[in-house]
């Protein structure tokens, strides 16, 4: 299911047993606290099934081909690739404009 998909769905709910992953790409990312925080956020929500991970590169096609990844249901990408990022996405929600 697609993220935009999955937002306009009848019972959001539903997806809390689903197995989704999100990654944070980049750089010198080995000691965000990102996959801790986010990872501990899911589990006291009961989205047991999710999963925030790094995934550390400088080349937009690995990151293209993550977010084509069929589970990959959000991700965080640094500079300098976040620009070219944005044309690899499903949606864009205003903050990310």
């Amino acid at each position: 299911m697609t993220i935009s998909k999955t937002l306009l769905a009848p019972n959001f709910e539903e997806q809390k047993s689903q197995p989704h992953t999100f990654y944070l790409f980049g750089e010198h990312l080995s000691k965000s606290k990102a996959p801790f925080l986010h990872n501990a956020l899911f589990k006291s929500l009961g989205y047991n099934e999710w999963d925030y991970k790094i995934h550390e590169t400088s080349y937009i096609s690995e990151i293209s081909h993550k977010i084509n990844s069929e589970k990959l249901f959000g991700s965080a990408v640094t500079m300098p690739n976040k620009v070219k990022a944005v044309e690899l996405v499903d949606l864009l929600d205003d903050i990310g404009k």
